[in-house]
């Protein structure tokens, strides 16, 4: 995804500002295996530099405390605990209870808990999908059938213990947990959470998930040019903030973060279902929520239900919208979701 400066989609606002004054403040580094870019609308240039500063040092130290592929991080220690009551950092309590709310409401297809079957496939260590996709080499022909019937025996997220008022978890031994579908979205809302207290206008993107705040330096909505995930030099079409203060959006999908394994082809959506690459149409899929944490998630689901399970899943959601783009570059959308998308015309 593109974030571009928002052509007149709003004009009626009653907010008047020196935009002669303004400038845009951007900021843009590597982490969590992406972009992330952080933009402030601000007459104080020194001031949104140190605030961009800012927010980069809270992505780095997430990162460093959260990922899976560091061995010193809070997340690997707890991975490690084997059914041992833990008192995790604050961050982690909320995140992994916010991760149960899920598990519970998505009846069990949002699930962390598939870490062991991604480092099965071979994406067990940090992997630049910059390059292509991966491919092990190996003698051995990867046995999904095999790998099915060892994931299904393997404890679930369900079976975790978070006790809240104590500030305590206990992993089942056996299991390790992978952050990765909703920590980018956690992390986003925080520096959003941050930076609204001192802007109205700014933006913030982690690769596919993003937070969009008020206005640019025309004092125009902003807007996201979508791409269109079966060519990457192209969009699809552009989402606006209609009159919407902020938005949060979310993009996933499955041409990336890809590999084979013993001939066996995989990408990084795991089906806690089968404990297999999630296996129907969707070839990516955007979702607008309240939070990134709610649209990141969301994203993640939908990818795995397919297409109509998916957007019926949106449906039901009033606070939610989604398209997704097939493997043959349809797009289909939610109820609600032509209110925000204007495809190419």
């Amino acid at each position: 995804m593109i974030i571009e400066t928002a052509s007149a989609m709003n004009s009626n606002t009653s907010t008047t500002r020196d935009t002669d004054r303004l400038a845009i403040i951007e900021k843009k580094f590597r982490a969590m295996g992406t972009d992330v870019i952080v933009a402030i609308v601000s007459a104080d240039a020194c001031a949104a530099h140190d605030d961009a500063d800012d927010a980069e040092r809270a992505v780095v130290d997430f990162e460093k405390r959260f990922s899976r592929f560091l061995p010193a991080s809070e997340l690997c220690s707890l991975n490690k605990s084997g059914g041992k009551v833990c008192r995790p950092s604050a961050d982690m309590i909320v995140m992994l209870a916010a991760a149960q709310r899920w598990h519970e409401d998505t009846g069990g297809v949002f699930d962390p808990s598939v870490c062991e079957a991604l480092e099965e496939l071979g994406y067990d260590k940090s992997i630049d999908f910059e390059h292509g996709s991966v491919r092990e080499e190996t003698d051995q022909v990867f046995d999904a059938d095999a790998h099915r019937r060892s994931f299904q025996t393997c404890p679930r997220f369900a079976d975790m213990r978070i006790v809240i008022e104590e500030g305590t978890v206990a992993v089942p031994r056996g299991m390790k947990l992978d952050l990765g579908g909703i920590g980018k979205g956690y992390i986003v809302d925080a520096m959003a959470q941050l930076l609204r207290k001192k802007y109205r206008d700014f933006w913030i993107s982690a690769g596919g998930d993003m937070f969009l705040s008020g206005y640019n330096s025309e004092n125009k909505p902003w807007e996201i040019m979508v791409q269109n995930p079966l060519d990457l030099n192209n969009d699809i079409g552009r989402i606006t903030m209609g009159d919407k203060k902020e938005m949060a959006v979310a993009t996933s999908g499955v041409m990336k973060r890809k590999g084979v394994k013993g001939g066996f082809a995989w990408h990084h959506i795991i089906d806690p279902r089968t404990g297999l690459p999630a296996s129907n149409t969707i070839a990516a899929v955007t979702v607008l929520a309240p939070t990134v944490t709610a649209a990141d998630v969301c994203a993640k689901v939908v990818l795995i239900l397919g297409e109509k399970e998916g957007i019926d899943f949106i449906d039901r959601r009033a606070d939610c919208a989604c398209l997704t783009v097939d493997m043959e570059g349809k797009i289909s959308y939610s109820r609600t979701m032509k209110e925000y998308f204007v495809p190419v015309s």
